[in-house]
């Protein structure tokens, strides 16, 4: 099946280290043939033409479902109305003559804190044939009275990337043999996103995380993951292969991208407990409700080496279940599933 992929995804797992480009690439997941492109596409005077017919257009995490004000959160070059840009995704599809495929829209976390559609916003979703959504978002959709097929997913997220066509980013985030727990120099680290304005009660947490770790001694990064703004994916990935413990905080109702990370790279991961995805993380995390929790559960994790390490090695083992090639399997897989569904469901009525 062939696949016509637009937007931002880095959070399945994807392997673009910018986030949009001016091109399009072209590479096979599982039995899938995946044509991708960045959102930015459709406001871009480039025309695509596939080589071979497009079986279904995914959009992922569609624009219009953004609060539809102020700037883009990338760099402000394009607008944001939802009715617009749903319009103008079936006229590009028109340009590129795959208008009559099928439109399934993919959607990561819906309380990520940044999807807060009105009626407009709900309305447009129905550009769409389906939707792929996490179970909170599933109900929001539904409560707007969204017409349009709901297929629930408790994640789309993963960590690392996943092969492409460039042979520097063919590596995926694994622990290495030589890294035991007792031997990384960080006690405890954060990479991501923490503005005060836009997730007060993370930055609130890392704040005090950053004063218990100065005033107990303990070796920490803090700081911004990799944007614009922050450090590197590479730099990203090595903080957290040189970390004992990896703080979290959710933002959203989906397990983030984060979980996958920490675990993958052999951390013990720190996390909130309110987080409703928390159940597929099993015994692989350690929760707190305060911060006076995050406090005894640091200083009784650094003091182990042993549960440490047994905690790390059960966690890599369940990170790489849930590993990014994987997850793109999964993910197109079920997308196909849809579609077929869809068509059926035409058929009868």
């Amino acid at each position: 099946m062939a696949t016509f992929l637009i937007g931002p995804v880095q959070a399945a797992g994807y392997p673009w280290e910018e986030s949009y480009h001016e091109v399009v690439e072209e590479k096979t997941v599982g039995r899938h043939l995946v044509y991708s492109w960045s959102s930015p596409w459709l406001y871009s005077n480039v025309t695509f033409v596939p080589r071979e017919p497009i079986d279904v257009v995914v959009v992922y995490d569609p624009p219009w479902l953004r609060d539809g004000t102020g700037d883009s959160p990338v760099d402000g070059t394009f607008p944001r109305t939802h009715v617009n840009e749903a319009a103008q995704l079936v006229e590009k599809l028109r340009e590129c003559g795959v208008e009559t495929a099928p439109r399934v829209g993919w959607v990561s976390d819906w309380f990520a804190g940044w999807k807060k559609p009105g009626w407009v916003g709900i309305r447009a979703v129905e550009v769409l044939d389906a939707v792929v959504i996490d179970p909170a978002g599933a109900a929001a959709l539904r409560y707007h009275g969204c017409r349009v097929p709901i297929v629930e997913l408790p994640s789309l997220h993963s960590y690392a990337r996943l092969p492409t066509l460039a042979p520097s980013e063919t590596e995926v985030l694994a622990v290495p043999d030589g890294c035991p727990q007792e031997h990384r120099p960080i006690d405890v680290c954060f990479v991501g996103y923490a503005h005060t304005d836009s997730v007060p009660l993370r930055a609130m947490f890392l704040e005090r995380l950053q004063s218990f770790c100065r005033s107990a001694g303990l070796r920490s990064y803090i700081g911004s993951g990799p944007t614009r703004t922050g450090v590197s994916r590479g730099t990203m990935e090595q903080l957290l292969l040189d970390s004992k413990v990896c703080f979290n905080l959710s933002l959203g109702t989906m397990l983030n991208m984060r979980t996958y990370e920490a675990l993958a790279a052999g951390c013990v991961l720190v996390t909130d407990a309110w987080n409703v995805g928390n159940g597929e993380l099993e015994d692989n995390a350690a929760f707190y409700r305060s911060f006076e929790d995050v406090e005894l559960i640091v200083r009784t994790l650094l003091a182990d080496d042993e549960s440490r390490q047994l905690a790390c090695e059960v966690g890599t083992v369940w990170a790489a279940n849930r590993s990014p090639d994987r997850n793109w399997r999964n993910l197109f897989d079920l997308t196909t599933r849809t579609v077929r569904e869809i068509a059926t469901a035409r058929e009868v009525a």
